[in-house]
Parts: structure tokens; sequence; C-alpha cells
């Protein structure tokens, strides 16, 4: 059930779209609109007319025309080439800030929230929310998700800005393993935002709103596209979009790699203050299509001591306080290398330029290669 009502802006809020409104135009500042040259080369030229009868006290009016066109003609020529065609348009967000200050109204939403689902993008999860019986929303980063949910948001035609939240009733937690976005999918632009359907199609949802965001080829791949197909490179990739993530060569060997599911940010800073359970749980798919059950994973950071993760009842430590993080890599990758060849698997982890990568010996060397000859 959704729940929504228009009030008032109260002081805090307001203060709050202030500020954001202040970041947003820095962070964006508006080209402003210069003087016509034109109108600039007229004024000059009209204005050499009255020099002209200042100082010998006549000119007749052919010469202020003469002098007037002249300005004219060299300020348009001036204009074409310097001055900027257009004002800087404003983004929308920039838009609502400015819609909601003048308006000082902001909706109030309520929510009964049954089931989530979490996905991974970058840095940031979202976190799409089943409110109703054929409505999703996608929240990125909520503070907190439970079965009551009441949020402040400031609207301005599809853009949604969420002033502040509140929850109430039982945690809600993921009813599956976060993952991350595959490639092609939707991800939602805004604060907040409202699908149609169910958490059950989801992942066909998405599928079909994100589509058309990237094109397929409109010329001949290289032939290392299909040479690395019955290596099983495409193992992990959606039928539906194989098309595309082939496509993404073009982008350059990091970027394909991370379309076809195999690349995973894994900034050893990151891990080291706690990023080693997340990393795990966006594995998770991959690892169990190779047949790889890590069990119940608890990660256990402690200032002044070190990481230590436990997978399945079993406490690794991971790394100590004053070792390089490097060490940390290191120790992850045989762990997960252990897992995997338990399991029968020829797939291996490797870490590169902050990726964690997936990949069987033999495409790891046709990949080498690859990056050789780009």
């Amino acid at each position: 059930m959704v729940d929504r009502q228009t009030r008032q802006l109260t002081v805090p809020e307001r203060e709050r779209v202030r500020k954001a409104l202040e970041r947003r135009r820095a962070h964006e500042p508006v080209v402003p609109a210069r003087r016509p040259a034109k109108w600039i080369g007229l004024s000059f030229g009209l204005g050499l007319a009255v020099l002209l009868f200042v100082v010998w006290r006549q000119v007749v009016w052919e010469a202020a025309v003469g002098f007037g066109s002249v300005g004219l003609f060299v300020g348009w020529l001036v204009e074409g080439a310097l001055a900027p065609k257009h004002v800087k348009p404003r983004s929308s967000r920039l838009l609502l800030l400015e819609a909601t200050l003048a308006s000082g109204q902001v909706e109030e939403v309520a929510l009964d929230v049954s089931r989530a689902v979490v996905l991974h993008d970058g840095g940031d999860d979202a976190w799409f929310l089943q409110v109703a019986p054929d409505q999703v929303l996608c929240l990125w980063e909520p503070d907190e998700v439970r079965a009551r949910l009441s949020l402040v948001w400031a609207r301005h035609e599809d853009q949604v800005f969420v002033l502040g939240s509140t929850a109430q009733g039982a945690v809600v937690k993921p009813a599956r393993p976060k993952r991350t976005f595959r490639f092609s999918e939707y991800r939602p632009k805004y604060d907040a935002e409202f699908l149609s359907g169910t958490l059950e199609d989801l992942d066909a949802t998405l599928l079909r709103m994100g589509t058309g965001a990237s094109p397929a080829p409109s010329g001949p791949l290289p032939p290392v596209v299909d040479e690395v197909e019955p290596l099983g490179f495409y193992k992990y990739v959606d039928p539906e979009v194989l098309t595309r993530v082939k496509a993404a060569v073009a982008d350059g060997p990091d970027e394909w790699l991370v379309a076809a599911g195999r690349s995973f940010e894994a900034e050893p800073e990151v891990l080291i203050k706690g990023g080693v359970g997340d990393l795990l749980e966006l594995l998770q798919p991959v690892l169990s299509r190779e047949g790889c059950s890590l069990g119940a994973v608890r990660e256990d950071v402690r200032e002044g001591a070190g990481l230590m993760v436990t997978l399945g009842g079993t406490p690794h430590g991971l790394w100590s306080d004053g070792e390089a993080p490097q060490v940390l890599l290191t120790r992850l990758g045989e762990l997960l290398d252990g897992s995997l060849s338990g399991a029968g698997s020829q797939e291996r982890v490797f870490f590169r330029d902050g990726q964690l990568v997936v990949l069987n010996p033999e495409l790891k060397q046709r990949l080498e290669l690859l990056r050789r000859e780009a």
C-alpha cells in the first residue's frame, strides 16, 4: 500500500534543499549569455559617427548609417566566431531543487514493504521494494528498510530528491543474494523510482527497460569475440543480451570483461575496511555456477587487529594491521581458487587494476594477448 500527501517544507528541509542547490550550482555552473557582438558593433559604429560630429560639428546621416552598417557587419562576423551559440542547459536535478524552493512543497509517502531485492552498481546499492501487488519502488542507498517505510521527497516531472526517511516494524532482508546490475539492464536514474511489476519479474523488467540503451554492433567484430565462446567466456551472460555483450569488446578488454560478468570491483583499500563480504556476495552467482559454495559469510574487521572472514563456520585471516594491502588480495585469491578447485572448476581469480577477474587459464592467455594487441 502506498499513501501520499503533499505538505509544506519544514525549516530544516528547506535548508537542506538550499544547501543541495548551492552544491549543484557550484558543480554545474550556468554559462552566462554574452551580449551579442553584432549589437556591440552597431553601437561602436554609431558611437564613431557621434565622435565625428563632436570633432567636426557636422555629420551627415549617410555617414552614421555607413559606420553603423560596418560595425554591425564586423560584429556579426565576430559573434559567429567567438560568441557562444546558447546558454548551457541546466540539469533536471538543478531544476528540481529550484522548483522545490519556489513551491515550498514536498510529498510525504508511506509504504508497506513486503519483500526486497538488492542490486549493486559501482559503489552504490539499489534496493527494489515490493510496495504493492503490482508496484516496485527502487531506493538508492536507504538508511534502513523495515516493513513500514515513510519517505519525504521533492518531485519535478520524473525527477525525485529524497529529503529523509523513517522506518518502523520488522527489518526487511533481501529475498536473494545481492548481485551486480547485468549488462544492458536498466539502472534507475533517480533517488526513488517506481516500476511496474513484481520482484519475481524484476530481472526481466530491468532487461526489457534497458535493452535499448546499448545498440547492437553496426559493423564486423574482431575474431576474438567468437574465438572465446567455445572456451566458456559467455557462460555467465543471459542469452538475450549476448549480441550486445559481444559488441562491448569495442570499448576495450576491461569493459568487455565487466559486460560478460567476469570482472568485479576489488580495490584493496576498500576491502580492508570491510568490503570483502560484499565482494563475496556479488561473486556468489558465479561461484554457484561453478558448483562452489562458500557457506554463510561473516566478516570481522577490528581496528588495530586486521580482517578475518568466516566461511561456513571456518575462520580465515586475510589481513593483519601493518601489512601491505596487496597481502589481502593474495590470501583472498588463494582462498577462492582453493574453493573453485575443490569444486572441480577450471576458473580462477586474478586481480588487476582494482578489479577481481574470473578466468580459466585458456581465457586468461587469450585476454592477455588481446591486451597486448590493443
